[in-house]
């Protein structure tokens, strides 16, 4: 098994990939984000957690030798779903997406196969929705 993904027991069906300076996890029905500090202070928050059943569709961005790979969900909220963002350099519009390397795409892409094949039909809203609190979004807001 690759060294940044771990199964953590075959019971609890719990999946993690190491990216670029964050930790995404699957574990019991929750994808959870959670970010370095160096990170946490560019995105506005360290941890998002987000239900399968309020994601609406994943994309795992191809990473090459030059470029980023963006791990990205589409969510379902109370105003509508969050857009499905096309480069690394935007993900930090949105609490729902993790930066990995070409070394780390391999672990993404299991981690994509394992949420896919849990999206829902009818997603619900997410309880919780981080995209104002993001730090892009109250730089936009502050200079309205």
């Amino acid at each position: 098994m690759a060294k940044d993904i771990m199964k953590a027991g075959e019971d609890s069906g719990s999946i993690r990939a190491k990216g670029y300076g964050c930790t995404v996890t699957l574990c019991d029905g929750v994808v959870t984000i959670e970010r370095n500090k160096i990170v946490a202070s560019m995105y506005g928050f360290a941890r998002t957690e987000i239900p399968v059943g309020s994601i609406v569709d994943v994309s795992p961005g191809k990473a090459t030798v030059f470029t980023n790979g963006l791990f990205c969900l589409s969510v379902r909220t109370l105003d509508g779903d969050t857009p499905m963002l096309g480069s690394a350099s935007e993900s930090r519009k949105s609490p729902y997406c993790a930066i990995y390397t070409k070394k780390q795409e391999k672990d993404f892409r299991r981690l994509y196969d394992a949420v896919e094949s849990m999206l829902p039909v009818d997603p619900l809203p997410v309880a919780y929705d981080q995209t104002p609190e993001s730090l892009y979004m109250r730089q936009l807001v502050s200079k309205a």
